[in-house]
């Protein structure tokens, strides 16, 4: 469920929710119910809570289209305090610490985000558009504001180093190519968390003009995203909040982005390509629905996240995990 605080009153106006998204709780039957949630806690400001959270967080995902129309899954990380509210409507963002990522802003860009606080297992998301773009540096204008709740966050404590994300390898290549670094298979195998980056273009006709990117957290026990020997990615969609944001925006646009990041070592996995929601798959009634991805292109970065020097850690980075929040809750 979305995380509750103190009531707005609820807006008029047309709905926060793009067409495929509506038609995504309507299948389920949770259309009025997410409408009315939507409208009393989907922002389109900062709240003193959220602004405080951002200005805490040692990353943020990000999920963005880049100029071929593919979306990417990103993270930007640094200090504390690399991205700071300036006021309920903005941020100023430092860029710095963006190397070798495919992902090049540009004015005008609308993009999405989720924090996560993995130590409390706090999450909020964002969509906002860069406002403005100096060398190193964006300010962002807040288009929708919200918090998630923290089911599926695994509870983990990062060791932050005093020198932040400077990837010493950076490779590119098609995932159909990829089959023998099997240190790339791995990385899903083990992982517990992706970062999704979906979006939705609300051209042509029937369409509601709204349009943006969404970036998002999943979860699950290690190896919950499955890997087929054609590249094909295939994961659960555990019940959630029932906005239907990411599977809403893969029924409107195929593209899709996936990070996975390896909290023990610091490296990153990232995928772009094209997925679609398996709605009539479930084994059993209650199943979670299925996620399926064909990824075309990969990026491997080594020592993206919390890592300092020029030689990967291979011992990993003592990252521990709360005993409070073992799999799936």
């Amino acid at each position: 469920m979305t995380t509750i605080s103190e009531p707005m009153r609820v807006p008029d106006g047309p709905s926060p929710y793009h067409l495929q998204e509506q038609l995504a709780q309507t299948r389920v039957g949770a259309r009025e119910a997410i409408e009315r949630i939507g409208r009393a806690y989907i922002r389109q400001y900062l709240t003193d809570q959220a602004k405080d959270f951002y200005n805490e967080l040692p990353f943020l995902n990000l999920g963005t289209r880049a100029p071929d129309g593919s979306i990417w899954a990103t993270a930007l990380c640094g200090k504390p305090g690399f991205i700071r509210a300036t006021d309920d409507h903005h941020f100023a963002v430092d860029l710095k610490q963006m190397y070798g990522d495919p992902v090049k802003f540009a004015e005008g860009d609308m993009i999405g985000s989720v924090g996560v606080m993995l130590h409390n297992r706090r999450r909020n998301r964002l969509n906002c558009l860069v406002e403005s773009l100096q060398p190193g540096a964006c300010t962002l204008k807040v288009l929708q504001s919200f918090g998630n709740c923290p089911k599926y966050i695994q509870g983990i404590c990062l060791p932050l180093l005093s020198c932040y994300a400077q990837p010493v390898q950076f490779h590119m290549f098609s995932i159909m190519c990829a089959s023998s670094l099997k240190h790339v298979y791995v990385v899903p195998y083990r992982s517990d968390t992706i970062f999704l980056a979906t979006g939705f273009n609300g051209i042509g006709d029937g369409a509601d003009g709204m349009n943006g990117c969404d970036c998002n957290h999943r979860g699950g026990v290690p190896g919950f995203v499955q890997v087929s020997g054609d590249g094909t990615l295939t994961c659960p969609d555990y019940v959630g909040n029932n906005m239907f944001c990411s599977l809403g925006n893969i029924t409107a646009d195929s593209r899709a982005g996936i990070q996975f990041i390896d909290f023990s070592t610091g490296d990153s996995l990232q995928l772009t390509g094209h997925g679609r929601v398996l709605w009539d798959e479930r084994a059993l009634p209650g199943d979670p629905l299925l996620l399926e991805w064909c990824s075309f292109h990969c990026i491997w970065q080594v020592i993206l996240l919390f890592l300092s020097g020029d030689t990967r850690m291979e011992d990993g980075l003592g990252t521990t995990r709360d005993p409070r929040y073992p799999g799936i809750n």
